[in-house]
């Protein structure tokens, strides 16, 4: 992926309030230039409350537009979550898949 795409993944595996804060501000900047990276980021936050309050109907909404945008990670997650009524958990080895 892009060096930007690879500092989001570190920062959210960091999980301290610095990092999620970075992240977050990242996250923004790279959805207001058109990224879906981006936008799946805010995604995960939301629906974990990682670096953002936990609102999971906006997290599934920007889950589904990333999904939409061909990201395929935010797709499986989707699919994941329609599947089996589950919130997706972040896999500390790449910070966004089910185990």
């Amino acid at each position: 992926g892009y060096p930007e795409h690879e500092l989001l993944m570190a920062l959210w595996k960091m999980n301290t309030k610095g990092s999620l804060r970075e992240m977050m501000s990242m996250a923004r900047r790279l959805r207001r230039k058109g990224d879906p990276e981006g936008t799946a980021i805010l995604a995960m936050a939301y629906l974990h409350g990682r670096g953002a309050p936990r609102k999971r109907s906006l997290g599934k909404r920007l889950l589904a537009k990333a999904a939409s945008e061909n990201v395929g990670w935010a797709a499986e997650k989707l699919e994941l979550m329609k599947g089996n009524g589950r919130k997706p958990r972040p896999n500390a080895e790449d910070g966004y898949r089910d185990e």
